[in-house]
C-alpha cells in the first residue's frame, strides 16, 4: 500500500460512514415505526446507538489489529468533536428551551466523564473498571426508556409505504457500510501514522474520531434545519455517554484493560469534561441555551486542536 492509495481508502471509507451512518438511522426509525414502538424511546435510545456504531466498529477492530490506543483515543477525540464542534454549532443557531425538571441523563454524562478521569488516575483502566462503565450505560438505557414510557410524547406519524423487509434490507446494507468503512479507516489510519511519524493517539483523536461522527454531525444539522433543537442535543449526549461507557468499556474488556496515556489523562479527558460542562450546565441551571455557549465551545476546539498539531510536530509539548 502506498501513501496515496491509504488516503484514497480513507476517503472512501468516510463516504461509507456518511452513507451507512444516515441510512442506518432513517431504516431504524422506519423499522420501530412498522412494529409500533413509540418514537420517544426511539429517538431516547436508537438514534444515538445507531449514529454512534462507527466509533463502536472502529473499538472493535482497532482491538483486533492491536491499535487499540486509536479506539481510546476516538472515543474521548469523539466526545470532543460531538461537544464543541457539533454542539458549538448547535448552540450558535438554535435556542433550546427545557421544560422543567432535571434532565438527568446530561448529569449522568457530567458524571461518567469524571468518574471515568477518577477511574484511570492511575494510568490504566482495568477490567474492573470497564465493567463499571458498562453498568452505567445499562444505567443510562433503562433511564432513557422510563423517562420516553412516562412522557409518551408522540410527533405526527411519518408515512413508510414500502413493506417492513424493505426496511430491514436497507439497516443490513448500512450496517456493512458501517463496519467496512470502520475497518479500512483504521487500516489506513495506521499506516498513514506510521508514514507520517504521528502517533496512534494523534490519529485517533483527529483523523478518526472526525471521520466516525459524521453521523452525529449530519443527524446535527438536520435538527437545525427542522428547528429541533432537542433532538440534537439529545443525540449528542446520548454519542457522549456511549462513548463514554459503551466503547471504553468494551474495548478495555476486550483488551484485557487499557493503558491510558499522561496525555489522554490530563489533557484530553479534562477537555471533555470541561466542554460537556459549558454545554450543559448552563442549559441546565437557566432551562435554556445561550449562543455565546456554542462560540466558547468551538473556541475551545480550536485551541484544542492547534495543540495536537503543534504537539504532533514536536514544536510543543506537555510534559
Amino acid at each position: 500500500m502506498n501513501i496515496f492509495l491509504a488516503i484514497l481508502i480513507l476517503i472512501a471509507s468516510t463516504a461509507l460512514i456518511i452513507f451507512g451512518g444516515g441510512r442506518l438511522v432513517d431504516s431504524a426509525v422506519a423499522i420501530a415505526k412498522k412494529l409500533k414502538i413509540p418514537t420517544a424511546v426511539v429517538g431516547a435510545t436508537i438514534v444515538s446507538v445507531c449514529t454512534t456504531i462507527p466509533e463502536l466498529l472502529v473499538a472493535i477492530f482497532s482491538v483486533g489489529s492491536g491499535a487499540s490506543n486509536i479506539a481510546v483515543g476516538n472515543a474521548f477525540g469523539s466526545i470532543i468533536f460531538n461537544t464543541c464542534v457539533i454542539g458549538g454549532i448547535l448552540l450558535c443557531f438554535v435556542r433550546l428551551n427545557l421544560k422543567k425538571g432535571w434532565h438527568y441523563e446530561y448529569l449522568l454524562l457530567i458524571a461518567t466523564l469524571v468518574l471515568t478521569f477518577m477511574l484511570a488516575w492511575g494510568g490504566t483502566l482495568g477490567i474492573a473498571s470497564s465493567i463499571i462503565l458498562l453498568f452505567i450505560f445499562v444505567a443510562f438505557l433503562c433511564l432513557n426508556y422510563f423517562k420516553a414510557r412516562k412522557k409518551r410524547e408522540q410527533a405526527p406519524e411519518q408515512k413508510y409505504p414500502k413493506s417492513i423487509w424493505f426496511y430491514i434490507l436497507i439497516f443490513v446494507i448500512s450496517a456493512i457500510s458501517l463496519g467496512l468503512g470502520s475497518y479500512f479507516m483504521v487500516e489506513s489510519a495506521k499506516y498513514l501514522a506510521s508514514m507520517a511519524g504521528l502517533s496512534e493517539i494523534f490519529i485517533g483523536l483527529t483523523i478518526v474520531s472526525l471521520g466516525t461522527s459524521l453521523p452525529e454531525l449530519i443527524t446535527t444539522i438536520n435538527a437545525i434545519r427542522k428547528k429541533e433543537a432537542g433532538l440534537g442535543l439529545g443525540n449528542i449526549v446520548g454519542a457522549n455517554v456511549l462513548n463514554a461507557t459503551l466503547f471504553v468499556g468494551l474495548t478495555g474488556i476486550l483488551a484485557g484493560g487499557l493503558s491510558v496515556s499522561f496525555e489522554t489523562l490530563y489533557i484530553t479527558i479534562p477537555v471533555a469534561i470541561a466542554s460537556v460542562i459549558v454545554m450543559l450546565l448552563p442549559t441546565l441551571v437557566y432551562k435554556r441555551s445561550f449562543k455565546w455557549q456554542g462560540v466558547v465551545l468551538i473556541i475551545m476546539y480550536a485551541i484544542y486542536y492547534a495543540y495536537l498539531i503543534l504537539n504532533a510536530l514536536g514544536l510543543i509539548s506537555f510534559i
